[in-house]
């Protein structure tokens, strides 16, 4: 039995899952990154008056130190800490701009979507 999406579904299921994969682990080494600013631990005088630069944690040179750092001590689950959140978004709306006006109303032929009063009707914006 064919089913009603075409071979359209299919391909966008299996494009929203490729691109996931490859680019959830850089955004999250990326937000790392950023996010690391080499925080100073408390700062003591010496005995001449002189402030000591104590620093706390390593020096992070740069977005590919940051990718060795993640896989080094957190393997390949490191890359996907917090993808969660990212996967139901992504998976929501998947499902509302393209699953839920099909299987309300249906198209005319394989990749045209229903007219914009019924788009309008869902809330989707169409300009």
């Amino acid at each position: 039995m064919r089913s009603q999406f075409g071979p359209t579904l299919p391909l966008l299921i299996l494009d929203a899952a490729g691109s996931f994969a490859i680019t959830i682990p850089l955004v999250g080494v990326l937000v790392r990154y950023r996010a690391h600013y080499s925080p100073k631990a408390v700062q003591l005088e010496s005995e001449d008056g002189v402030q000591l630069e104590a620093r706390t944690g390593p020096v992070i040179d740069g977005y590919f130190s940051t990718l060795k750092r993640v896989y080094k001590f957190e393997g390949w689950a490191g890359f996907y800490k917090g993808a969660v959140p990212e996967l139901l978004t992504g998976g929501l709306l998947l499902v509302l701009l393209t699953i839920v006006p099909i299987l309300l109303y249906g198209t005319d032929s394989p990749g045209t979507w229903p007219d914009k009063a019924k788009l309008e009707a869902l809330g989707y914006p169409v300009g």
